[in-house]
């Protein structure tokens, strides 16, 4: 008997098996490889690319926190609860536009900012159908 050897045959089996997995790739495991590289990888963007993009999406939350308070009033809802509303979509962007504050935090703060847009004009529509399409485009903007 060879050193290192067993009768055993589930020992064998085993071995067998350890060594099918360290060999090279299968034609499936290449075929995954060469699929995943053409993902993104989720990398950070660039201070400089990320500054401009945010102005703007920052930008485009504070005239949808106007837009809400105005839907708000041609809907019929009172000024104090369209103030309030504006507000709630506002009061985040505000927080995106401190300089102070960590990019992850003014990121989060925008995305809520144009969150809270979307809930508060499905909630002015009435929950309208319609209404819930303005989440769709804000995932888009996001």
């Amino acid at each position: 008997m060879t050193p290192g050897r067993t009768d055993n045959p589930r020992v064998a089996v085993a071995r067998r098996s350890s060594e099918l997995t360290q060999s090279a790739p299968t034609g499936r495991s290449r075929w995954l490889k060469r699929y995943f590289s053409w993902l993104p990888e989720g990398r950070s963007l660039p201070q400089q690319t990320w500054s401009h993009r945010h102005a703007q999406i920052v930008r485009f939350a504070l005239a949808q926190a106007g837009g809400v308070g105005l839907f708000g009033l041609i809907r019929g809802y009172s000024v104090a609860l369209c103030v309030i509303f504006a507000g709630l979509v506002a009061l985040p962007a505000v927080l995106a536009l401190w300089d102070q504050a960590s990019r992850r935090t003014r990121t989060i703060s925008a995305t809520v900012s144009l969150m809270f847009a979307s809930a508060t004009i499905v909630d002015l529509a009435g929950g309208s159908d319609v209404a819930h399409f303005h989440f769709f485009v804000m995932v888009g903007v996001v």
